[in-house]
């Protein structure tokens, strides 16, 4: 059923459909654009909330370390990217976290800078990799440079406005600047095969979902030209979403079908990088040059 009450916050479409409930909050699918976007939007205080329990805490500290070797590995591999269509300039890492992917871009030669909100994430950052990082927001900081690439890992479905966030990103990029944009896919085999036990789909916090679709179409209307679009998989994270789907645990009674289940999906694991190629992969890594 279609609902008429609100407009897409992409293209501001009327024709919205019901997609899914979550956590109370009900997720709607634009019929042109396929953003899949919460409706009514979570208030300011439910944001803060919920991105500070989450973002700005131990655990999260310890979740982000115990991936850090396989954000290191992303981080090369994307630097490899960038330097195809800029190999050098001013770099400008938005929500940049621990600052994993900074310091591979920093080694590698770029100039560097990142903003971040979280205050321990940003004291490591600082202290140890021995990085410049702003503290605020990139809506409202102001900032005294512009940019020639900015990078956005994991950022754009936590914001509210998406055009208001590409606006503010005109503003900061140079000339024919890059813009790198790394999110999840809501038009994935993963998700379809995990529906509302989908690790990303992580209701209130991931406002706005995106597909390459709506992504081309944003940026398209914010006069930014598409250079390359590449989806893939976390496969582990993959295969263990679909574990938890089944209820099977790696502890308990449930351990030995775990690990059964766990080696057997693993035989499947090609068929992730043929999905991929054809824009089905649960990440989507996308650049795109300012053109205008």
């Amino acid at each position: 059923m279609p609902l008429k009450k609100f407009k897409c916050r992409l293209c501001n479409s009327e024709k919205l459909d019901f997609f899914l409930m979550e956590n109370n909050y009900k997720l709607y699918r634009c019929s042109f654009c396929k953003v899949v976007s919460i409706y009514p939007q979570p208030t300011k205080i439910e944001l803060e909330k919920f991105n500070k329990n989450k973002y700005n805490s131990l655990q999260n500290k310890k979740a982000y370390f115990s991936a850090k070797n396989k954000l290191y590995e992303r981080a090369r591999l994307d630097d490899g990217f960038i330097k195809k269509f800029k190999p050098r300039g001013i770099l400008l890492d938005v929500g940049c976290s621990y600052g994993f992917y900074l310091d591979v871009f920093g080694k590698s030669g770029f100039q560097v800078q990142g903003i971040e909100l979280a205050p321990i994430a940003i004291k490591y950052a600082r202290n140890k990799l021995r990085l410049n990082i702003l503290k605020g927001d990139v809506m409202t900081y102001k900032f005294s440079k512009r940019y020639d690439i900015i990078t956005l890992y994991e950022i754009i479905e936590h914001i509210p406005s998406p055009n208001a966030l590409f606006k503010r990103i005109k503003k900061l990029s140079k000339s024919n600047a890059l813009l790198v944009i790394q999110t999840p896919n809501i038009n994935s085999v993963y998700f379809k095969l995990t529906g509302n036990k989908w690790f990303w789909l992580l209701v209130p916090q991931h406002i706005n979902l995106f597909s390459v679709q709506s992504l081309k179409i944003l940026l398209k209307n914010h006069g930014f030209q598409i250079l390359f679009t590449r989806t893939w998989d976390d496969y582990d994270e993959f295969v263990k979403n679909i574990l938890f789907v089944l209820r099977l645990k790696d502890k308990g009674k449930s351990k030995i079908l775990y690990f059964l289940g766990y080696k057997l999906l693993w035989l499947f694991s090609p068929l992730s990088s043929l999905w991929s190629k054809f824009g089905y992969g649960g990440e989507l890594t996308l650049f795109a040059q300012k053109i205008n």
